[in-house]
């Protein structure tokens, strides 16, 4: 969160050191870096293809994703509270269209501004809001009809996905 512009090459199977080197040009850049869906990659971690929250740690991940739709990750919350000066606790919810909404992250600024929110990132200021029945949004919204055309070829990719042998 918080880049301008990025340059640095990672492929999609990156060692841990392409990673660390990641991390460290979107700090020197002044972003923060959130690590996301852990809870949806327990079984990666065990064989290795996936860092465990203390290499996230180590390696300077600034937040971890504790909730993402309806999907509450209780390990690695606690283990934000364990180290809550280093690493932050933030939600996502891959929202493509404003209907029901579980999760939120706050932060409390006075002043409404990109430095204020960023400020408050850096220095780990936040809470999460979770409801785990949902709150139905209540803006008002339209729909993007190139996602309402092309959602069908997303869904058939995404069942074939327990097929890909590289999945991960």
């Amino acid at each position: 969160l918080g880049l301008s512009e990025w340059t640095l090459n990672i492929p999609s199977n990156p060692t841990d050191e392409e990673i660390q080197q990641a991390i460290n040009e979107a700090h020197r850049q002044g972003a923060v870096v959130v690590a996301n869906h852990l809870v949806w990659t327990y079984e990666t971690v065990e064989d290795g293809t996936t860092p465990t929250r203390e290499q996230l740690l180590d390696w300077g991940v600034d937040f971890l994703e504790i909730v993402n739709e309806d999907v509450f990750d209780e390990e690695s919350y606690q283990f934000c509270l364990e180290n809550n000066e280093t690493i932050g606790v933030i939600t996502g919810t891959d929202m493509h269209s404003p209907e029901d909404v579980y999760c939120w992250t706050a932060i409390n600024v006075t002043s409404f501004t990109k430095e204020a929110l960023m400020d408050q990132l850096r220095e780990h200021k936040t809470k999460v809001i979770y409801d785990p029945i949902g709150v139905e949004e209540k803006g008002v919204y339209e729909r993007n009809i190139g996602y309402i055309l092309l959602r069908p070829f997303y869904d058939f990719g995404a069942s074939l996905d327990e097929y890909y042998i590289g999945h991960g």
